[in-house]
């Protein structure tokens, strides 16, 4: 069975969200109104029971996983998939639990997991698919710009007043996802324009 999942658990005030759980079609207007309005949401990573509990149907009905997801580097979950694996492997020593790091988040990480998908409608091994996944994952890229500091200074990457200041002045960051699967600054231009330009330069 293949799988893709990014299922943090979004908490916004005290309201605990769990995408493909609580629901299966995210209202990103909805979403996206709340940070207009100032809500600062944050998230919750997967524990070692919530994985157990993910997996072990897949196992028990005799199947082995594929696990697609999103950059390792950039959250901490993934040691309790690593745990809850250890501990399903001692109750199914024969099924398998194979990973593929798309070291991407968002568009880089969905554009990587459609490829996949079509390489498994193919009808490919998970051998071939692990195959190309190791040699083509480190060919996508994405470099974007952030058009509002606000939530940079809200969780503290950058301060407050350069973060008003940033904004005042029209201040964009360039970003890239780099190939350990982190996301690095690697400009900054002023305007839009201007940093659309560098996108398209970096392209």
């Amino acid at each position: 069975k293949v799988i893709n999942n990014t299922k943090f658990y979004t908490i916004i005030g005290k309201e605990e969200i769990k995408p493909y759980v609580d629901f299966e079609e995210f209202d990103y207007h909805a979403f996206y109104d709340q940070l207009r309005k100032g809500v600062m949401p944050t998230t919750c990573a997967l524990s070692p029971y919530d994985y157990i509990n993910y997996f072990e149907p897949v196992f028990a009905n005799g199947d082995d996983i594929l696990y697609v997801h999103f950059s390792k580097a950039m959250s901490g979950t993934f040691n309790a998939m690593n745990l809850a694996y250890e501990e399903l492997k001692e109750k199914y020593p024969d099924r398998k639990l194979y990973t593929i790091d798309t070291k991407g988040i968002t568009i880089l990480s969905y554009n990587i997991v459609k490829e996949i998908g079509e390489l498994y409608l193919q009808g490919k091994t998970v051998e071939e698919i692990i195959e190309w996944s190791n040699k083509e994952i480190d060919h996508f890229a994405t470099y974007f710009f952030a058009d509002n500091l606000k939530f940079f200074g809200r969780s503290g990457r950058i301060s407050n007043f350069s973060s008003i200041m940033g904004n005042i002045i029209g201040i964009k960051p360039i970003i890239y996802m780099d190939d350990k699967g982190t996301m690095t600054n690697i400009g900054k231009e002023r305007g839009r324009n201007s940093a659309t330009n560098k996108l398209i330069q970096y392209f």
